[in-house]
């Protein structure tokens, strides 16, 4: 029996939708993929032998998955290969910028902005029978992709962690979506899963210490810190900033290449405008690495 293909964007909320489609939509059976918006090209690759096999039913379920703000080229090439290799694509989103994609009129798309999380979107839009444990999933993706975990089902929180500690790992993302598909009922991934949440309290620490220790403040209510390629988590450090400042900026070193990261506690700014990118939230914004000099300068421009 052929397969069909669950695509999700590797976070807690990614993960929540996938589990989500394959509830409401009874996919049976499939094979799922975490994946980056910047990853596409490499899930492409990976699924090209099955697709000129025939192996694949030719139905593609796309979650959470935002376009990349750094190449919407890579986006676009993207969609046009999915319509081509399969017969049926249908994406779910929540994030602004896919109204700059040219995107093939095969491919439906289901994108509404207006949502916390893409777990809530399609679960309140597209769900059937209500259950719970989905009623409290779609809640705590709401509250995980906000930012931080408090007030999630303890659940989740520990799923929330492990991820933390891995960020590119995809075997934490894999178990968490079985963790979730057992209505987390299944004792060996909730081992697997903590013992990784317990790793990331260590690199919670770590971050603590730079937000007390490796501040920089650049102009009233606007701080830098570098966190190099320390193992930080970007989100709980921006958030203990936000108690002193409006904008925080992290940069950190992911291979040769150097990204700042820019946030706003600010509902009235958005940041996709200040920086003249063409996705992304408007409260956070990732770019190749610029002088905080002149990040501060369109940051004042506001």
């Amino acid at each position: 029996m052929k397969k069909d293909i669950v695509l999700f964007h590797g976070d807690f909320d990614g993960i929540a939708s996938a589990v989500m489609l394959v509830n409401l939509f009874k996919i049976a059976n499939y094979e799922a993929y975490p994946c980056e918006p910047f990853g596409v090209n490499k899930f492409s690759a990976s699924i090209e032998a099955p697709v000129k096999g025939g192996g694949l039913s030719g139905r593609l379920f796309i979650a959470d998955l935002a376009p990349n703000n750094k190449c919407i080229k890579m986006t676009e090439k993207f969609l046009a290969r999915c319509a081509a290799d399969f017969n049926e694509t249908v994406l779910y989103d929540h994030h602004y910028g896919w109204e700059n994609i040219a995107a093939p009129e095969t491919i439906k798309m289901h994108v509404d902005a207006s949502y916390k999380s893409c777990a809530a979107m399609i679960y309140n839009k597209f769900g059937g029978a209500r259950t719970d444990f989905l009623d409290k999933l779609a809640a705590d993706a709401d509250i995980i992709d906000s930012g931080g975990c408090e007030g999630a089902a303890k659940e989740a929180q520990i799923i929330y962690r492990a991820l933390k500690s891995g960020l590119k790992d995809d075997e934490i993302k894999n178990r968490s979506l079985e963790y979730m598909l057992s209505g987390y009922s299944d004792g060996r991934c909730l081992e697997f899963l903590t013992a990784k949440a317990a790793e990331y309290d260590q690199i919670l620490k770590l971050s603590m210490e730079f937000a007390e220790k490796k501040i920089t403040e650049l102009a009233a209510g606007v701080c830098f810190i570098d966190v190099g390629e320390s193992r930080c988590d970007i989100t709980a450090l921006i958030m203990r900033c936000y108690e002193k400042y409006d904008f925080v900026i992290v940069e950190y070193q992911s291979g040769p290449t150097r990204f700042d990261v820019i946030g706003t506690r600010l509902a009235k700014v958005d940041l996709v405008k200040v920086f003249g990118l063409k996705s992304g939230a408007k409260f956070r914004v990732t770019i190749t690495r610029k002088k905080p000099e002149e990040i501060l300068r369109l940051i004042k421009a506001t």
